[in-house]
């Protein structure tokens, strides 16, 4: 029987989605595909998918990737975008949402850590002391800029968020 043909008395070409596998056509797999006629299914390549019996494989929506032989696609995480076929993360000082194909540049007065779904206002952090008998307030300003230098390697130590401290600017610290 001729290649992509089963040998039944006369020959019959397998369809599109199927492959002759020991003298029968067999549909093939999820995440492969095949023409008409065809001896074996081929692997969909990355970045595209197939059910079942495909002839063709579809590429993944944007936002989403696929390794080589998908049968579907995974949607980048927020705080990445895809680049150049992966999801990659987003650099410090912008943020995505799940699916994007871009990452987005935080707003001025707002910074963000490296791989961030969203970006932080920048705050005065206002630590409010207590001296027998005067007060004495120390005022702490941090700019956006050195928020996102620093975002990689010492953000952790400046973990607050804003909601905290403006709630713990009315509480008064006893030395």
């Amino acid at each position: 029987a001729p290649a992509g043909s089963t040998a039944s008395g006369s020959c019959t070409v397998c369809p599109a989605g199927s492959a002759v596998q020991t003298g029968t056509c067999t549909q093939c797999t999820a995440g492969t595909f095949s023409l008409a006629g065809s001896t074996t299914c081929g692997n969909c390549a990355a970045n595209t998918f197939s059910a079942a019996g495909a002839s063709t494989c579809g590429a993944c929506a944007a936002g989403s990737t696929s390794a080589a032989g998908s049968s579907d696609c995974t949607v980048c995480p927020a705080g990445s975008a895809v680049v150049t076929g992966t999801c990659s993360s987003c650099a410090a000082g912008k943020f995505s949402v799940a699916g994007s194909t871009v990452c987005m540049t935080c707003a001025v007065n707002t910074f963000s850590a490296a791989g961030s779904s969203v970006c932080q206002p920048c705050c005065m952090l206002v630590l409010l002391v207590q001296l027998v008998p005067l007060y004495a307030a120390l005022f702490l300003s941090f700019h956006c800029s050195v928020l996102q230098v620093m975002s990689n390697r010492w953000l952790f130590f400046l973990s607050f968020r804003c909601s905290v401290l403006q709630t713990m600017s009315n509480i008064w610290l006893f030395f």
